[in-house]
């Protein structure tokens, strides 16, 4: 598929995080064996000498459900997970799931992991794909599967040998095969090396392995700085099927570094991801001021985030022409509408019918604009949930009220996060002071969406979570 950043962030949020599609799980695509013991499945792959593929699912997960309909039902697909691997689903929030899901770090779904007999961990992805690209990680999990090596060998090594540039280097390929976390090993990688072992293919291979979408581990630093530096060893390097730009590889770097600054509290690297960041002028949504939210946020500096928030809605959000958006909303989609028509035959080659129907193209509608709807909402939410003041009560519901307004204009577009954007402003209103009419309000919207049954669990399950907290608020 052909688009931005920020249009697939969008549309992420819209339909997989929400979900719109039940699972139907395949009968001539992969054979999964459920209700399985874990300890059964082991010995079967060693008498069978066949690695294992885990789906790691939830039945809130809308990506996975998206696979579930439109990829592992596939003949092909099955075709091939059949002969090559036995094959089993898990349900992480469920049974031996559970316990499954923490063991192998499991935190985004889906999870698709390759675990050999000894229930060691080969290969790890995340996240839907298209039927093309999924064959595709099929294969290379086969043809890189060596069990004669294990990464514990190397950890015992490591402490030893972490100035040894041939050591490094095989280490770090073997924690990206298996997708491991590497930011600063690989950084500490580049910086023992020379600036002409900084440019050769293989170390800037390995660079470029750790920056694509499915795995995204690199931060700022030595060795992102060694690959934009070589742009013409960077072309002829091998890349996955969407082609990644060094623009595209650089953004990804710079979102892993707001995620590892924030996890380790780092404010030298938070000072670097603020560097390099595009001003909101330049960027919209996804812009320094954005990001140095979501650090103030995560590393519970409230005060400060208080403050800049207030701002950021203020004074930037809301001074965005929704002309502009509009006129932008309609740019993408004629955009895309324009490569569905030219490449027609390929996408349903490569990925089914689904993604150039009319339901899945409507998707691009107003990528812009529900951009912004979205941002003003999460931090309106966070606000209240760090702050009760009538001051930011006043204004969040000002707010609120703005981003029901415009997603209203087109509620069919908008019918998966309308819901939330009002039971927001009826939150609000809670707050306020007006707890009857809000729990009425609350209740009757609850209802309405009742033959959709997981958006009315998670209403159900969000206004438990919000009066539980409203009532630590208002003491």
């Amino acid at each position: 598929m052909h688009f931005t950043r920020n249009t697939f962030v969008c549309l992420v949020n819209l339909f997989f995080w929400m979900g719109s599609v039940f699972p139907v799980f395949a009968q001539q695509g992969i054979d999964f064996r459920e209700s399985v013991k874990w300890d059964s499945i082991l010995r079967l792959s060693e008498e069978q000498q066949r690695l294992i593929f885990v789906d790691v699912y939830t039945d809130w997960c809308g990506p996975c459900r998206e696979m579930d309909a439109h990829v592992f039902v596939l003949p092909e697909v099955g075709t091939f997970f059949n002969s090559n691997f036995i094959n089993i689903k898990i349900n992480a929030e469920k049974g031996e799931g559970i316990e499954l899901a923490k063991r192998y770090a499991v935190t985004a779904y889906p999870t698709y992991l390759f675990i050999d007999a000894a229930g060691e961990l080969v290969h790890r992805k995340n996240g839907s794909m298209p039927a093309g690209y999924f064959l595709e990680l099929g294969n290379t999990v086969l043809s890189e599967y060596n069990p004669a090596e294990t990464i514990e060998e190397m950890e015992i090594l490591y402490p030893t040998r972490k100035n040894d540039k041939v050591f490094m280097f095989r280490y770090l390929k073997m924690l990206t095969k298996r997708q491991l976390p590497v930011a600063v090993l690989l950084n500490d990688y580049f910086e023992l090396l020379n600036e002409e072992e900084k440019s050769f293919p293989e170390n800037l291979q390995l660079v470029l392995d750790n920056g694509v979408f499915s795995n995204r581990q690199i931060i700022l630093g030595a060795a992102l700085d060694a690959l934009t530096a070589n742009e013409e060893v960077f072309a002829l390097l091998k890349k996955p099927a969407y082609n990644p730009t060094l623009e595209m590889i650089s953004e990804s770097a710079l979102e892993t570094s707001l995620e590892f600054a924030i996890h380790h509290k780092d404010t030298q690297l938070m000072k670097m991801v603020w560097d390099k960041a595009p001003a909101p002028d330049e960027e919209y949504f996804d812009n320094r001021n954005s990001y140095l939210l979501d650090y103030y946020y995560q590393t519970k500096q409230y005060a400060a985030y208080r403050q800049a928030a207030i701002n950021y809605i203020e004074n930037h959000l809301l001074k965005i022409s929704l002309d502009t958006l509009a006129i932008n909303d309609k740019r993408v989609y004629d955009e895309q509408l324009k490569y569905v028509a030219d490449n027609r035959e390929a996408i349903i080659q490569r990925s089914g019918e689904h993604y150039v129907s009319e339901k899945y193209l409507t998707m691009y509608k107003r990528t812009q604009t529900i951009q912004l709807l979205n941002a003003i909402y999460l931090h309106t939410r966070q606000l209240i949930k760090i702050n009760s003041e009538p001051i930011v009560l006043k204004k969040a519901k000002r707010w609120a009220g703005f981003i029901v307004k415009e997603a209203e204009k087109d509620a069919i577009y908008y019918h998966k996060v309308l819901p939330y954007y009002k039971m927001l402003s009826y939150e609000i209103s809670y707050l306020k002071g007006r707890r009857k009419q809000s729990i009425r309000q609350i209740n009757d919207l609850i209802q309405s969406v009742s033959d959709d049954e997981s958006l009315f669990k998670e209403l159900q399950k969000r206004k438990a979570d919000f009066t539980n907290q409203a009532h630590q608020l208002i003491k």
